[in-house]
């Protein structure tokens, strides 16, 4: 993997839940199972992500860093 954003957002059941976004380094793939296997050997349970998301690029601020707010809107909207 060559990023990866980590973001809780809200969930009617636990209160938040945790969402990986993940992009894969070039010329490789990486399947959320491969994410969901990579976390289950070294995070406690409740710092798994419940979701993943793999993406080509993430969308990044000013400054170069990873625009979380655009990643949560995404969500949001349900993309």
């Amino acid at each position: 993997m060559a990023q990866v954003a980590v973001l809780g957002v809200t969930d009617p059941d636990w209160g938040q839940r945790v969402v990986a976004f993940v992009t894969p380094r070039a010329g490789t793939r990486v399947t959320e199972d491969q994410v969901r296997e990579h976390c289950a050997s070294r995070l406690a349970s409740y710092k798994k992500p419940k979701e993943v998301r793999v993406v080509e690029e993430f969308p990044l601020n000013s400054t170069g860093k990873i625009a979380k707010k655009q990643l949560r809107a995404q969500l949001e909207e349900g993309s």
